[in-house]
Order: C-alpha cells, then structure tokens, then sequence
C-alpha cells in the first residue's frame, strides 16, 4: 500500500540549508536540543518535538551565544531558524543603533 500523500511529500521535501551566519549558529544550537544532525532552516521545530521546556533551553542559549534576550512567546510566534534568525539580527541592530559609536566599538572589542 503506498505512503500516504502527505508522508510522502515530507519525505520527499527538501529543507532549505542556512544561508546567514546567524541560520548556521542557530542551526548548531537547536539540532542537538531536538536529537536531530540537521534540519531545514524553515521547519516549525515544535513540529519537530520541540516543547516550551527545549524552548527555553534554547532561549538561554540564544541570551549566551548572540546576547539577545527573546521572550518564549517569540519562539512560538516564529517557530523556525530563519524566523528567529531575523528576529535576532533585527534586536541586534536596533540595539547597535541606539548605541554611541564609542559603545558599539567596546562592544566590537569584546566578542
């Protein structure tokens, strides 16, 4: 009997690799909470066994790696890499702008 249609086309999906750096660094950070070697940068991971107690995980994680607080509720509003990857790379850049070019130059020197 043939899969079904639906399993099929999962299956069969190709997942979309990172195309930043930020897709990358999150990719290395969620795959091993899931247990997975990879996944597509617009996969949902809740749909993947993700759960609010690996998103917080992940969470801490993101706080250590890119020093960007995000709320949980962020997480299950943009559940993919690359959602959370552009609401990473949007919280940095409004923190760089309104930092003092002296600030930004500290902060430059310290990572």
């Amino acid at each position: 009997m043939p899969a079904p249609e639906g399993a099929t086309l999962l299956a069969n999906e190709v997942s979309a690799m990172p195309s930043t750096p930020t897709e990358a660094r999150l990719m290395e950070l969620i795959a091993p909470l899931l247990g997975l070697e990879q996944l597509g940068v617009e996969e949902n991971i809740f749909l993947l066994g993700g759960h609010s107690l690996l998103g917080t995980q992940l969470l801490v994680r993101v706080a250590e790696t890119f020093g960007v607080e995000l709320s949980l509720r962020i997480l299950f509003n943009k559940p993919s890499i690359q959602e959370l990857a552009v609401e990473i790379e949007r919280v940095v850049r409004a923190r760089l702008a309104s930092m003092s070019e002296e600030e930004a130059l500290l902060l430059l020197q310290q990572g």
